[in-house]
């Protein structure tokens, strides 16, 4: 567990992390700063202090939701339209028919068309 003293270095290797695109670990390093900062704020008793502490959080926690967005988002781009189903409607799952995906080539004279779905 990290300490009070250690805060600010702790946040800064989860946003490293953050940077470098492991996601994981940064989220684990900021929770370890939240509850740093959780434990700390039930020590302070002035109204100024808590409020500050308080604002401190927020923005933690801010910062996890945008890393937990940016891993959803890194997420889809790992779906294969070919072995999954893209459809969420679509109930069972299943794969997608490679026929029934437009995709573009070049013709003869180099220009691109679309495959019509068969």
């Amino acid at each position: 567990m990290t300490d009070i003293e250690s805060l600010p270095n702790t946040i800064k290797t989860s946003r490293e992390h953050a940077i470098l695109g492991l996601y994981p670990e940064a989220i684990k390093s900021y929770e370890s700063a939240l509850t740093v900062i959780e434990n700390h704020s039930q020590t302070v008793y002035d109204s100024y202090g808590k409020e500050r502490w308080k604002k401190a959080e927020n923005e933690i926690r801010k910062e996890i939701n945008l890393i937990k967005d940016l891993m959803n988002t890194c997420n889809l781009f790992k779906i294969n339209p070919f072995t999954q189903n893209l459809d969420p409607n679509a109930g069972s799952g299943g794969s997608v028919d490679r026929n029934e995906i437009p995709l573009n080539y070049p013709n003869q004279n180099n220009d691109f068309k679309v495959n019509q779905p068969r």
